[in-house]
């Protein structure tokens, strides 16, 4: 029985670890939003909506729009990974 709560205690511990890591955000020198090593670009069609959709295959975690600027050659998404 002692076995089982400890497993449990852990499993909470380790969850409550995970959850934090997950959600912390570094603050960059510069003051901007997200610092420029954890962004990724991904250049999309004309035409084509410069979206999450579109652009989150090219980052690991859960992505977020920082910036979206698009020109002649298509959609530049600006995400923070």
């Amino acid at each position: 029985m002692r076995s089982i709560h400890g497993a449990l205690l852990l499993a909470v511990v380790l969850l409550s670890l995970s959850s934090e890591i997950m959600s912390a955000r570094e603050v960059p020198a510069d003051g901007g939003p997200f610092p420029p090593e954890k962004t990724c670009t991904k250049l999309i069609d004309v035409g084509r909506r410069c979206n999450a959709d579109r652009c989150s295959d090219h980052c690991d975690k859960a992505v977020q729009a920082v910036n979206s600027q698009c020109g002649a050659a298509g959609c530049t998404c600006l995400y923070y990974c």
